[in-house]
């Protein structure tokens, strides 16, 4: 090469290199795309993938068209935002440069999703386009191998830039594909594509929706492609299309040279489209109107039961017919495929043909093939039909099947019910869905409980039928049914949540007007029955609401129009809402209270929209009238401290007017602002300006405020015993034990002060009064006067009244020696029970007796229930001293043991399950193994019984693994019969693997003493591979290894091949994890010849058998049209 260089002028000063064919390969594989060009020229292209380039010319691609009307919907965004097209483009491009980034781009069939991706890496197309030689790409419409799963595996582990672009893919090969390229920290970033996305709302992934182009781009794409169509017939084909690229293209090839498209009609237009160039056959596009019936069917069985012979027998034909038909169409481009099943694409024109089939099919006929078809039939078929609401046709037999005793009458029942089937029905039949969901509801009430398995589904469909403004009221009402079975705080399928958003201002999915809304919320407000007036307080609130608008439902129906709900035109419209929700407050606190608290909740606001400002004062007088309003007072404030210095000079002084006039002035009124005030954490209560000069935080000033107002109180008699009256019984107080301190200070004479509040407290109503003012007023004392304390405590001892809230008031001063042996005198009389008890375990332990305190834990262990009272009470002062097994005191840890050995696990909250796990580090871990054991043998008699499962007492277990391994397996494993090992051991689950705390050393120690018995033992509960909490691992796991090595009998240690190689459970895809499995039993039979070498080999064509079918079900997911 060197000697061809010589005639340069300067030949030495050129780089010379040989690139062979390993180097060029080598520099190839660096750029996925380019890979895939080169295999697609040597002919030795991977099944279904391709590279841009190629994609690129095995189409007819024409330069890239676009107007302003052309738009993407950014749909990551609610509302979603539209974008011009080649601003889409760039954002587009952003989106997948951007390493882990995954895109969705949905849309219609033949709106131009594939083009627009062929666009992004087009230098003709915007700036900066996308580098074509690291992208590749597959038609999940075509055959595909490897799946699109194992691609991006294989981009990822080569660690170079990749995009992967998966075009007609499902949503849930599209998850799958986003968790992998998210969370693979590769740098890769996903495209998939897709005709339709109803209710899919999918993670880690940005959504655009490509719309339709308009009929001037469509005319000039046809312009561009088929010049010889007149201007005339280009207009007629673009109208028809409905900005549908695939219906232009196939329309406009069925006109030949002189040929016209004249004045024909839409049936006319479809017709050409199957026609196309060849001979008229009617029964072809009956045979197509028959198929389209369903939304996707298997076009590739022919049996006698395959759906293909379903629909046949409709019209007298049989399957082998229909088969042909599906040839046919498709080679018509009218069918598309994916894997085995086919659907008629676009949806424009299967929805057109299958009104054409239902209206001309007799009812019977059609009730028979809906009860003769397969479930996936079925359910195909109900979503085809849901589509279908403007064919008279089509609602009957919604209606029809809908009923009790019709086809799909039964799926109302919990025990059948297939909501797919009810949701896609229900856009034909609105009325007849509310009403069967109304009776479902009424005869089988588990549907609407917490934790039902379709809950959500019911809540999203009920909320999606209260579009329509005459059935807003009964879904609110469905809804309320749901609600009454929620928990107070319930996140998980709150129907809360979605009966709130149904009243807000924007993105309500209601068109119900806004007074209908406000009647509704009236109507519930003034009823007798608890659970309405909670769901008409929910609904004041919604309609309160002025920011963060949210839906926790999609929009879709069916093809029927939908948007996000009602929403005002102008900011009148706006203003009027809010006036008239203020004034609706204002009235209905004539009958109740809360909605004076709804209202000084939203002022903050609602003070941003000045037509309000004159509604919340008209509201504040006329509530005035009434009460005082301390919470809009508190609220108020909180608009001025937050808000005030960015406000209108005038929308302050209006404020600050509004603010004086609520001004509480007498000292009820401001301790009622002070003590009961419910701003946040009583931050407003306190000033309305910034934190003072010395640092101090406002809830502190907020605190010294309800103190001093305690002071006032203790001077005013008449105002205190008013003030006490309320302050006993109310709930959600921020400053009741501020305002006892305060009470002390300000005491005249704290005996005589005591007694006023002692009877204040008794006449309070017994089963609500809180004694958190006395407890304050007790703690303030000890500081002023501890003799008095010492007596005040003493004397509750023999008022009734006092008695159960003894161990509380004992507390707030501390447990020193006299308050123990205080409470052990009540105890021995019998005048306390364990609850009253639980306040210590909040209370001051930290610097108790330790001997002193373990003879008080003794005595409230031994009470009904009391063992685990006293346990939290240890728990406390273990934590309060940062206790160790080495410093925590004798006596303690001696007490401990015993609480430990007595507790039973049932029903026990994980809080005080996570004291014993505490507890048992500490009193667990001495020398002696004999506690240890004595805990061991609970745990198993509570496990056996069912009373607590594995994981719930885990901590516990592994802590006491850590500290007497031999202790707990023999009590777990030797002592424990074949039928109970499952349950000691959680030998189906994944937490159950307390033995990583024993560690492999003790383990083998202990299995040592009778090897031949206790191997096979350890086998039945461990694992082959490692497992975590949420997922098995790939791993051989550790210590099942070296215990392995050490086996008399490996096979007997290792068991059954199935139950340790196939997972329980697993995350993303099964056929990798195997895989995976695989190269680890090797590895291990390679290091390990002999017994467990043989038991490897005659267990790996089972590994291969479970892969081809995880890969068999896999390409069947990924190929499926729904």
């Amino acid at each position: 090469m060197r000697a061809q260089l010589t005639s340069l002028a300067s030949p030495t000063d050129l780089y010379v290199d040989f690139y062979d064919r390993d180097r060029i390969a080598a520099w190839v594989n660096e750029y996925p795309g380019v890979a895939a060009w080169v295999r697609s020229v040597a002919g030795r292209a991977l099944n279904g993938w391709t590279s841009i380039y190629r994609l690129s010319s095995n189409k007819t691609t024409t330069a890239f068209l676009a107007d302003g009307s052309t738009c993407l919907l950014d749909e990551s965004r609610k509302p979603g935002q539209a974008l011009e097209i080649l601003s889409g483009v760039e954002r587009l491009r952003d989106e997948l440069r951007r390493h882990g980034r995954c895109v969705r781009l949905i849309g219609l069939s033949g709106v131009g999703k594939t083009r627009l991706v062929q666009a992004l890496f087009e230098d003709s197309v915007g700036t900066e386009p996308l580098d074509p030689s690291i992208a590749v790409y597959t038609d999940y419409s075509t055959e595909t191998r490897p799946s699109a799963r194992d691609m991006a595996c294989d981009l990822i582990n080569r660690g170079e830039p990749a995009i992967l672009i998966v075009d007609n893919c499902n949503p849930e090969t599209h998850s799958e594909l986003a968790k992998i390229c998210s969370e693979s920290g590769a740098p890769i970033s996903l495209l998939t594509v897709e005709y339709d996305v109803r209710e899919d709302e999918p993670e880690r992934t940005d959504v655009f929706r490509l719309k339709g182009a308009s009929s001037d781009l469509i005319e000039k794409w046809i312009e561009q492609n088929f010049g010889h169509i007149s201007e005339v017939d280009r207009r007629t084909i673009a109208a028809f299309s409905d900005g549908n690229f695939r219906i232009a293209n196939a329309l406009a090839e069925t006109l030949g040279r002189g040929e016209t498209l004249g004045k024909v009609k839409s049936r006319d237009l479809i017709q050409r489209i199957f026609r196309q160039r060849n001979v008229e056959d009617g029964s072809l596009q009956m045979a197509a109107e028959d198929l389209s019936l369903a939304y996707s069917v298997d076009g590739e069985d022919i049996s006698a039961e395959s759906e293909l012979a379903q629909i046949a027998e409709m019209r007298g034909v049989d399957a082998r017919s229909l088969y042909q038909v599906i040839v046919e169409l498709r080679q018509r481009n009218v069918v598309q495929a994916r894997g085995r099943w086919r659907a008629i694409l676009p949806q424009a024109i299967a929805n057109g043909l299958a009104s054409t089939a239902v209206a001309r099919t007799h009812q019977d006929t059609l009730d028979n093939l809906i009860r003769l078809a397969t479930p996936r039939l079925r359910a195909s078929i109900s979503r085809r039909l849901g589509y279908l609401h403007d064919v008279p046709e089509a609602r009957a037999a919604a209606a029809r099947w809908l009923r009790s005793d019709g086809a799909f009458g039964d799926l109302f029942n919990p025990a059948t019910q297939d909501l797919r089937i009810i949701t896609n029905l229900a856009p034909l039949a609105p009325g007849d869905a509310m009403g069967r969901i109304s009776e479902a509801v009424q005869i089988y009430p588990e549907i609407a409980d917490c934790g039902s398995r379709k809950r959500w589904e019911w809540i999203r469909l009920i909320k999606a039928l209260s579009y329509e403004t005459e059935h807003f009221n009964s879904a609110a009402q469905l809804l309320m049914q749901f609600i009454a079975t929620e928990p107070t705080g319930n996140q998980v399928d709150s129907a809360r949540e979605a009966f709130s958003e149904m009243f807000q201002l924007y993105l309500s999915g209601t068109q119900a007007s806004p007074e209908t809304r406000r009647a509704l919320v009236a109507n519930l407000l003034g009823s007798d029955e608890e659970d309405s007036r909670a769901c008409g307080l929910l609904a004041l609130q919604a309609l309160l609401k002025t920011s963060y608008f949210s839906s926790s439902t999609s929009f879709d129906f069916g093809a029927r129009s939908r948007s996000w709900g009602w929403h005002p035109q102008s900011s009148s419209d706006v203003c009027d809402w809010y006036v008239r929700a203020i004034r609706l407050c204002v009235h209905l606190s004539d009958r109740i209270d809360e909605p004076r608290q709804i209202l000084a909740q939203s002022v903050r606001g609602l003070w941003r929209y000045e037509a309000c400002h004159g509604a919340l004062e008209d509201a504040a007088e006329a509530l005035l009238k009434r009460a005082h309003w301390i919470d809009g007072w508190i609220s108020l404030r909180a608009t001025l401290r937050f808000d005030g210095k960015k406000m209108p000079r005038e929308y302050r002084t209006r404020l600050e007017a509004l603010i004086d006039r609520l001004q509480p002035v007498d000292l009820l009124d401001r301790a009622r602002a002070a003590v009961l005030g419910r701003g946040v954490d009583g931050l407003e209560a306190s000033s309305a300006e910034a934190d003072d000069e010395s640092g101090m935080h406002a809830w502190k000033r907020a605190s010294l405020m309800a103190q001093g107002v305690g002071r006032e109180l203790a001077l005013a008699p008449s105002v205190r015993e008013v003030f006490m009256s309320e302050l006993m019984v109310a709930t959600d107080v921020q400053r009741a034990y501020e305002c006892g301190m305060g009470l002390a200070e300000g005491a005249p004479t704290l005996l005589e002060t005591w007694e006023l509040l002692l009877s204040d407290y008794e006449r309070a109503d017994a089963a609500r009064r809180d004694a958190t003012v006395l407890g304050g007023f007790l703690r303030q004392a000890k500081e002023l006067d501890a003799e008095f304390t010492e007596g005040a405590l003493e004397s509750s001892l023999s008022r009734g009244s006092l008695i159960p809230i003894q161990p509380y008031l004992q507390a707030r001063v501390g447990l020193d020696q006299v308050g123990i042996s205080r409470m052990r005198r009540a105890l021995a009389a019998g005048l306390l029970e364990a609850p009253a008890f639980v306040h210590i375990a909040n209370g001051l332990v930290e610097h108790s007796p330790p001997a002193l305190l373990a003879a008080l834990l003794a005595d409230i262990a031994r009470l009904a229930s009391g063992e685990w009272v006293a346990l939290e009470i240890l728990h406390m002062y273990f934590f309060s001293n940062k206790s160790t097994s080495s410093t925590a005191p004798r006596a303690l840890v001696e007490v401990g043991q015993g609480i430990l050995a007595s507790l039973k696990f049932k029903s026990a909250s994980v809080q005080r399950v996570h004291s014993a796990g505490e507890v048992a580090k500490i009193c667990c871990s001495t020398s002696d193994p004999e506690p240890a054991r004595s805990v061991a043998e609970s745990l198993c008699l509570s496990l056996e019984a069912g009373d607590i499962h594995f994981h719930e007492v885990r901590e516990i277990i592994n802590a006491l693994c850590e500290a007497h391994p031999h202790v707990m397996l023999d009590t777990f494993l030797l002592r424990a019969s074949e039928d109970s090992l499952g349950r000691r051991w959680d030998t189906g689950g994944s937490k159950g693997l307390a033995y990583r705390s024993m560690g492999l050393q003790a383990i083998q120690s202990w299995a040592s003493i009778n090897a031949v018995h206790r191997y096979p033992l350890l086998g039945a509960v461990m694992w082959l591979f490692s497992r975590g909490d949420f997922e098995e691992g790939t791993k051989i796991d550790p210590i099942f290894e070296g215990l392995l090595r050490g086996a008399p009998d490996r096979v007997m240690f290792l068991g059954k091949f199935d139950r340790q190689v196939y997972p329980l459970r697993w995350n993303g895809s099964i056929k990798d994890m195997l895989r995976n499995r695989r190269s680890e039993l090797t590895r291990l039979a390679a290091e390990m010849p002999g017994e467990v070498a043989d038991w490897v080999h005659c267990g790996l064509p089972l590994i291969e058998r479970w892969i081809a079918n995880a890969i068999e079900t896999e390409h069947h997911q990924e190929e499926a049209f729904e």
